[in-house]
Order: C-alpha cells, then sequence, then structure tokens
C-alpha cells in the first residue's frame, strides 16, 4: 500500500494559571493543558487527516501528594512533564494506530467535583482507526485529600457483594427495565454478570459504576453506568470508604 504523508502541526499549548486565594493547603485548582497536532494521509482507498488532541486541567495545589498522585495518573505514571507526554503519545499513536486516513485520537481530563475530604477527576475520549465505528471512553478516578491516595475497589471490603446492587440499579437508571429481560441479556453477552474493570469513583454523594464498550453489553448500548447513592452504598463500604462520606 503506497502511503503518502504529509505532517500538517496543530499545536496549541496553555500554561496560563488559574490558581484560586484559599488558605485550604488541600484545595485544588486547575491550569488548563492542551496539545493538538494532524498530519494529513493518502492511500488508494482515502485521504484525509490524521488528528490527535488531548485537554488536561492539570492540579495546582499545595497538597505535594495529592497533586503528585492525580499527574500521576493523568501522565499513565511516565515521570514527563505533560507537554513532552502529549508528544511521546502523539507519536505513538501517529506511528502505531494513527497511520491511516480519518484516525482519530481524543482525550480529556477534567476536575469533576471536590470536597474538603476528596477531588474526583473524570476522563473520557474517543479512538477511531478505521472500521465502522470508533470507541469510546469515559471513566472517573477519586483522590483522598487526607494522604492524596488514588481509592477504587479498595473502599469496599467485599466487592462481590456489590454485583447485586450494581445489576439493580444499571437496570433501572441505564437501561430502563428491571426485568429478567435485560438480566439475561447481559449474562449472555459475558456469561455472568461481572463488575466494570475500571474502579468506581465518588460524585455527588454517590458511587459510580461506568462499564466499557463490549464489557457486558454490545457496542449499540454504549457505556452503561449507575450512581449508588451514599445511603444505599454505606453497607458495603469499609472505614476507607466511608471516611471519603464524613462517616465512620
Amino acid at each position: 500500500m503506497k502511503k503518502l504523508l504529509i505532517p500538517i502541526v496543530l499545536f496549541a499549548l496553555c500554561a496560563c494559571g488559574n490558581r484560586t486565594e484559599t488558605a485550604d493547603p488541600n484545595f485544588v485548582d486547575i491550569e488548563p493543558f492542551s496539545y493538538a497536532d494532524s498530519v494529513f494521509l493518502e492511500n488508494e482507498y482515502s485521504e484525509g487527516y490524521a488528528t490527535y488532541s488531548i485537554e488536561m486541567e492539570l492540579p495546582v495545589t499545595d497538597n505535594k501528594a495529592l497533586h503528585d498522585n492525580i499527574l500521576n495518573w493523568m501522565l499513565r505514571a511516565s515521570n514527563q512533564a505533560p507537554a513532552d507526554y502529549a508528544k511521546s503519545e502523539k507519536n505513538r499513536f501517529f506511528k502505531e494506530d494513527g497511520n491511516e486516513p480519518l484516525s482519530e485520537l481524543i482525550s480529556s481530563y477534567t476536575l469533576l467535583e471536590q470536597t474538603d475530604l476528596y477531588v474526583t477527576y473524570l476522563t473520557d475520549g474517543y479512538l477511531y482507526t478505521g472500521g465502522a465505528h470508533g470507541m469510546p471512553w469515559s471513566s472517573g478516578k477519586t483522590f483522598r485529600k487526607s494522604d492524596g491516595q488514588p481509592v477504587g475497589y479498595d473502599i469496599f471490603d467485599h466487592p462481590e457483594q456489590l454485583k447485586e446492587i450494581v445489576l439493580e440499579n444499571l437496570c433501572t437508571q441505564y437501561f430502563g427495565d428491571s426485568g429478567t429481560d435485560v438480566y439475561e441479556a447481559l449474562i449472555e453477552w459475558n456469561e455472568e454478570f461481572v463488575l466494570p474493570s475500571a474502579d468506581p469513583w465518588v460524585e455527588n454523594d454517590s458511587i459510580v459504576f461506568c462499564y466499557a464498550s463490549y464489557e457486558i453489553a454490545p457496542f449499540s448500548e454504549g457505556l452503561p453506568f449507575c450512581k449508588i447513592s451514599k445511603d444505599d452504598i454505606m453497607p458495603y463500604l469499609n472505614e476507607k470508604g466511608k471516611s471519603l462520606f464524613g462517616t465512620k
């Protein structure tokens, strides 16, 4: 396959401080960062731009452990500066996955919510490398302000006990059906009902469970998710989990 590559660079880098004056050393402010690049590709079948872009709300806080853990999560433990990370990921994408016309990788990391006890970030994006459709994703990550540590299924002593309540809320909230049809469809797709592979996160006095495409259902079902209120989830939480809501 003959391929013509004409690099077209669309670069945007913003590191504009947006620090809010506060006496709280655990308060997290944001510093916007963005990077984008494109290359024009052509072969005997099609032509067009392959694009890469990323946007991040970098953490700004006096809590070093919190800052470092959030950044470590964003940059996939690469120990790189955000600009270097973006460039290396762009190079990897154009070399491995985005080396065909119309390929696309977009991602974002945004501060979703914070309280005196935790901060939650959301990441979502879209990957297209050809075919009928691309692959979207969305997940969150919660960090404790007390020690800056990320949390996930470790806020439950026995995560396997969550299957029934997650399935119930998934059926009523997302699929709109609490009957056996939905349950049987999910079981048929995955042989048995499973919890999301991605960690749950804290949002608006609830715990959010979100599945990836194809994880428990066909692509047409999107990204199934549910929110379980703290009152309903409280019996399953351990001390670490309860501390996120200020209870013991």
